[in-house]
């Protein structure tokens, strides 16, 4: 029954989370990003900490927040005009997801998405406990 309601809790999150950063596309709930990234339980408050970090670094706003009790699964928001990024591990506690959104009605910047992601992959590379896809397994 724990288990309903928790995938019931970040499916609320997650719609809150979405309709509270602005669009201006309809199609701007597709990701353009996307990849996995590892994280032993003992790295999880280093990784949070080092994400809260590079959001701030690139002018995001953000929010970071539990999705469970239990304290291993969390969803991270990052939004500016140009795009939006979404960190969450929602079932597998050792497994987040980063999903990149667009959201803008100018074309997407690539070059900008691309940049912020290779800092994100190259920040969190040195914490101990976190484990990248390796680079032909990136999309």
């Amino acid at each position: 029954m724990l288990g309903v309601i928790s995938v019931l809790l970040l499916a609320v999150c997650l719609c809150v989370g979405c309709n509270n950063l602005e669009s201006d596309r309809p199609d701007s709930q597709l990701p353009v990003r996307h990849f996995a990234i590892d994280v032993d339980t003992t790295a999880l408050p280093q990784f949070l900490s080092t994400v809260e970090k590079l959001a701030i670094r690139h002018e995001f706003e953000y929010r970071i927040a539990s999705v469970r009790p239990d304290g291993e699964h969390f969803i991270v928001e990052m939004a500016k005009p140009e795009f939006r990024v979404i960190i969450v591990n929602p079932l597998d506690s050792g497994t987040f997801k980063v999903t990149v959104y667009e959201n803008t009605i100018r074309p997407f910047p690539a070059e900008a998405a691309d940049a912020f992601l290779a800092d994100l992959r190259q920040s969190v590379s040195t914490v101990a406990g976190v484990r990248l896809p390796t680079p032909s397994t990136l999309q």
